[in-house]
């Protein structure tokens, strides 16, 4: 039922200090930045600060985030309520999440939504100071991207023009794949004018 993490939030004492150490020296990519949070990628892992008191090892916000599908959150939730396991707080956040306690008190979140829907709830409901930053692809648990980014394309005419060399070399019907030929370099698209010919 638990398919991965869905985000690792990590307790701070200065929002904006750690901000700095998160962009700056690990060179993480910046996401948000609010008053007392802020969300980075790490790769393709959504990495949330969060600064609140008290701040100490105990007390502190910082927990780990579990993804479920939304077919299987409500199962989960019933059966870790029949087990009586220790709720630490209750849901305030955008997106179904239930918040437990492990046996050694180490806190855990199961969460159903993606970061793309926490970045447009929090566009309308967070506060007015949040900054906000340019990313490219947004990823759920999976991929999204915010921005259409073709320059991926470029290299396709390269393998498609090597699948034409080899059913021509079988003397077999050769196809192409409709692409936008406008992405290509003059020279791509006449060699893929030529082969198709």
């Amino acid at each position: 039922m638990i398919n991965g993490i869905n985000h690792i939030t990590i307790s701070v004492k200065n929002i904006d200090t750690a901000f700095s150490f998160y962009k700056d020296i690990l060179k993480l990519k910046p996401i948000m930045k609010s008053n007392r949070s802020a969300y980075f990628y790490a790769g393709k892992t959504w990495i949330a600060l969060d600064k609140r008191e008290p701040y100490n090892s105990s007390e502190n916000y910082a927990h780990i985030c579990f993804n479920i599908s939304k077919g299987h959150f409500k199962k989960f939730v019933e059966g870790i309520r029949k087990n009586n396991i220790k709720e630490w707080q209750k849901n305030e956040t955008e997106g179904d999440s239930l918040y437990i306690l492990d046996d050694s008190g180490n806190k855990l979140e199961v969460h159903f939504s993606t970061l793309r829907k926490r970045i447009k709830y929090g566009k309308k409901h967070y506060d007015k100071g949040t900054q906000w930053f340019s990313v490219n692809k947004v990823h759920r648990s999976g991929t999204h991207s915010l921005k259409n980014n073709v320059n991926w394309l470029r290299a396709v005419p390269q393998s498609l023009i090597g699948i034409v060399h080899f059913f021509a070399a079988l003397r077999k019907p050769r196809y192409i794949i409709f692409y936008n030929a406008s992405l290509l370099t003059k020279t791509e698209r006449f060699r893929v004018t030529f082969l198709n010919g």
